[in-house]
C-alpha cells in the first residue's frame, strides 16, 4: 500500500514515493540511485516494512532517453529486482544516564536501554531474551525500570546472576530469562511484539566485600591476629613488680627494655619501609612478613626471659638478659607496627563506603581484648606455673605467660595466612569490575603525603594521645600497688577495665561516626577526658581501689573516642593508593611518643620519685609521671582544636558521615 497526502496516520501503509531521492552516482559510472529513507519517525520515512516478511521492487515504464536508447523491460515490460527478507525486529541499543535504582545508596556500574524499532508487526510466537557477555567472571544484579519509572530488580531482590569464564571459553555469556527470571529449565520468555516502549537497564556488578558475611568473617580473621599481637604487647605490665624482685630489674632496666618496642621502628625507619613496601607488594605479602616478624622477636624475648646469664654480664651498658629481651621486643615491635598499618588498610579495603569507622573500631577493640587478657592473666599464669624453693619460698614463674604469648602469635599468623585466600579472591573481584587492587609505590607519595597539613595534625594527636595512655598502661599496674595500696596479685585487674571499655566503646562511637559523622568533635572531647583522667591520678585525693577503679572507666571512654574517629579520618584525608604509607608515617610518628616516653617516665621514677624499700621491693611516688600524662593530654587537645579548624578550612569531611547515602 502506497502512502499518499490522503493516507491516515493510523493506516497500514509499506511505501511513500514522496520520501525518494533520485540522484547519479557520484563515481561517475552513469548510474541512477534511488533511495527510499528509513526512520524510527514514520513521518520521515519512506518505507514501512514489516519485520520477517518478504519484499520485492519491480520496475516498469523506464525509458532510456539518450541515442543508446536502452531499455529497462522484462516479461510484459516489467523488471523484477532480487526478493529480500526484512530481520525479524530491529532494537536499537543506547547508553542509558542513570545513575542510581535507589537515590544513591547503590550506584550503577553501567546502564544501557533498548529501544524496539520494527518489533511490533512480528508473530505472537516470536519471543525475546536478553544475553549479557563478558571476558571475565562477574556476579551481577541487573535492575530494569518500569512504566511507573521505578527500578525493580530483575528476578527480586537479592537475585544475582553469574558468568563464570574458563580458560578455553574466555568470553562467555548468560540468559536473563534463565538466570533471573527462570526457572532455568522452563524460562519465562516475553512475546517480542509487546515490548511496547524503550526498556531502560542498569547493571551493578558484585564485589565479594559486596558481601556483609564475608567482610565481617575477614574481618574477625585479621582483628584476632591484633589481639595475638597486643597481648605480647602488654604482657610485661603486670610483671614489674616481680622482675624487680625475681630478676634484679629496677624501673630504668624496665624503661629501657619497654622503649626497644620503637627502637628499629624509629632509628632504622622499619616502619616507614614497611608501609612502603605495603603499598607496593600488598597486603598480603606484608602482613605475613610482619606476622613472622612477631613470632621471631617473642621467641628471642622468650629465651632472654628463661636464660641465666653470668652474674656481672652486660651489653650497651645494661644487664644481658635485659638487652636481649629488648631486643626481641623491638623485633617484635616491628612486626606489630606493620601488622597495625596492614590491617588498617585491609579494612580500608573492604569497608570503604560501608561501615567502615566500625569495622575499624571493632578491630581495634578485639586488640584490646589482647590487653586486658594480659592485664588479667599474666600474673595467674605466672603464679600458676610458679615453684618453691627449698627455703619455702615462693617464686614466680614469668616465663609462662611469654611462652603463652609465643603460642597465641603462632595461632594469629595461622589466622592471617588464612584471610590471604580471601584477599586474593577479592583482588579478582575487582579485576573483574576494572578497578586495580593495588597501586604501585612512587616517591612523590611521600612527598604528597608530608605536605599535607592535616596529615601532620592527624599524626601529631596520634602521639600525644597515644603517649598518655600506652605507656601509661606499662606503670599502670604498679601505680595501682603504690598508690592504691593494691595487692600485687590484683593490681592488673584495675587497668584492665581500660580495654575493656574499649571494648565495648570503641565500635560504638565508630558506628556513631559512620552514621552521623562528628569525627573532629569527637577527638576533641576525647582529648578533654584524658587531661581529667590524668589530673585525678595525679592529685593526692581518695587513695582508695574504687577511686582508682572509676578514673579507669573514665579513661577508658576517652581511649574509644580518640581512635574510633582518628583512624577511619586518615582514609579522608590521604588518597586510598597512599594509605599504607601514611599509615607507617603517622605509626612511626607514633613510635617516637612508645619508645621514649616510657624510657622518661621510668628515669623519671629512677630519678626523682623512689621511695623507702619495703618487704624487699621499691616504693615509689607517681605524681609527678601522672603530671607529665596530662600534660601530653593538653598538647592533644590543642593539636585536636587545630585539626577541627583545618577540616572547616580544607573541606576533608572529618564531620561527615562514612556510610554513602
Amino acid at each position: 500500500a502506497e502512502r499518499t497526502a490522503d493516507t491516515p496516520p493510523d493506516a497500514d501503509w509499506v511505501i511513500d514515493y514522496r520520501k525518494a531521492t533520485v540522484a547519479m552516482d557520484p563515481s561517475g559510472s552513469g548510474e541512477m540511485i534511488i533511495t527510499f529513507p528509513y526512520n524510527t519517525d514514520s513521518g520521515l520515512s519512506g518505507l514501512n516494512l514489516s519485520s520477517g516478511a518478504t519484499y520485492y521492487f519491480e520496475l516498469q515504464g523506464i525509458a532510456d532517453t539518450s541515442a543508446a536508447a536502452n531499455r529497462m523491460e522484462g516479461i510484459r515490460g516489467v523488471t523484477k529486482l532480487p526478493e529480500f527478507t526484512t530481520i525479524d525486529a530491529q532494537l536499537i541499543f543506547s547508553q542509558s544516564t542513570a545513575i542510581s535504582p535507589d537515590g544513591g545508596t547503590t550506584i550503577f556500574d553501567m546502564t544501557f536501554q533498548l529501544t524496539p524499532a520494527t518489533a511490533a508487526s512480528v508473530s505472537d510466537e516470536t519471543l525475546w531474551d536478553l544475553l549479557l557477555w563478558s571476558e571475565s567472571s562477574i556476579e551481577f544484579e541487573l535492575y530494569a525500570k518500569d512504566k511507573s519509572g521505578s527500578w525493580k530488580q530483575v528476578g527480586g531482590a537479592g537475585k544475582t546472576a553469574k558468568i563464570q569464564t574458563m580458560p578455553d571459553t574466555p568470553k562467555i555469556g548468560v540468559s536473563i530469562a534463565q538466570q533471573l527470571v527462570g526457572p532455568a529449565n522452563n524460562p519465562d520468555f516475553e512475546q517480542l511484539n509487546l515490548m511496547g516502549e524503550s526498556r531502560e537497564y542498569g547493571i551493578v556488578i558484585k564485589k565479594l566485600n559486596d558481601s556483609a558475611v564475608l567482610r565481617w568473617s575477614v574481618l574477625a580473621l585479621v582483628a584476632f591476629t591484633m589481639l595475638c599481637g597486643y597481648f605480647l604487647t602488654d604482657v610485661m605490665s603486670p610483671l614489674k613488680p616481680m622482675l624487680e624482685k625475681e630478676l634484679l630489674w629496677d624501673s630504668l632496666d624496665y624503661g629501657f627494655f619497654t622503649s626497644a618496642y620503637g627502637w628499629f621502628n624509629v632509628f632504622l625507619l622499619m616502619l616507614i619501609f614497611g608501609g612502603i613496601i605495603l603499598d607496593k607488594m600488598g597486603v598480603r605479602f606484608t602482613g605475613m612478613g610482619a606476622c613472622l616478624l612477631m613470632v621471631f622477636g617473642c621467641g628471642l624475648k622468650y629465651y632472654a626471659i628463661t636464660t641465666t646469664f653470668p652474674e656481672g654480664a652486660m651489653l650497651f651498658g645494661f644487664k644481658m638478659q635485659v638487652t636481649l629481651a629488648a631486643l626481641g621486643y623491638a623485633i617484635f615491635g616491628v612486626g606489630v607496627e606493620i601488622a597495625g598499618i596492614t590491617v588498617s588498610k585491609i579494612i580500608v579495603k573492604w569497608f570503604k563506603g560501608k561501615e567502615m569507622a566500625l569495622a575499624m573500631g571493632l578491630e581495634m577493640a578485639t586488640a584490646r581484648i589482647g590487653t586486658t587478657l594480659a592485664m588479667v592473666l599474666t600474673v595467674p599464669l605466672a603464679d600458676f606455673f610458679g615453684s618453691t624453693d627449698e627455703s619455702g619460698v615462693f617464686h614466680t614463674n614469668i616465663p609462662a605467660p611469654i611462652l603463652f604469648c609465643l603460642v597465641m602469635l603462632c595461632v594469629g599468623t595461622i589466622a592471617f595466612f588464612i584471610y590471604t585466600f580471601y584477599d586474593k579472591k577479592l583482588d579478582a573481584s575487582l579485576d573483574a569490575e576494572g578497578l586495580e587492587p593495588e597501586e604501585p609505590f612512587r616517591m612523590k607519595d611521600i612527598v604528597y603525603i608530608i605536605t599535607n597539613k592535616g596529615f601532620w595534625l592527624i599524626a601529631l594527636l596520634c602521639v600525644l594521645f597515644y603517649s598518655a595512655v600506652f605507656p601509661f598502661i606499662k606503670y599502670a599496674a604498679d601505680l595501682m600497688v603504690q598508690k592504691y595500696n593494691v595487692d600485687p596479685k590484683l593490681a592488673g585487674t584495675i587497668p584492665g577495665l581500660l580495654p575493656i571499655g574499649a571494648i565495648i566503646l570503641t565500635p560504638l562511637f565508630g558506628s556513631l561516626y559512620d552514621r552521623i559523622g562528628k569525627g573532629a568533635t569527637l577527638m576533641v572531647i576525647g582529648s578533654v577526658m584524658l587531661i581529667f583522667v590524668h589530673t585525678m591520678f595525679a592529685l593526692p585525693i581518695l587513695n582508695i581501689w574504687w577511686f582508682a577503679t572509676v578514673i579507669m572507666i573514665i579513661l577508658g571512654f576517652a581511649f574509644s573516642l580518640v581512635p574510633s574517629a582518628m583512624w577511619p579520618s586518615v582514609p579522608k584525608i590521604i588518597p586510598e593508593k597512599q594509605l599504607g604509607t601514611a599509615y607507617a608515617l603517622i605509626f612511626w610518628v607514633q613510635n617516637w611518643g612508645l619508645m621514649g616516653v616510657p624510657l622518661l617516665i621510668g628515669w623519671v621514677l629512677n630519678s626523682y620519685c623512689k621511695g623507702p624499700v619495703v618487704d624487699g621491693a621499691q616504693t615509689y611516688d607517681y605524681t609527678l609521671p601522672m603530671a607529665i600524662f596530662a600534660m601530653f593530654g593538653v598538647l592533644a587537645l590543642i593539636v585536636a582544636l587545630m585539626l577541627k579548624a583545618e577540616n572547616k578550612k580544607k573541606g576533608y569531611g572529618l564531620e561527615e558521615a562514612n556510610i554513602q547515602k
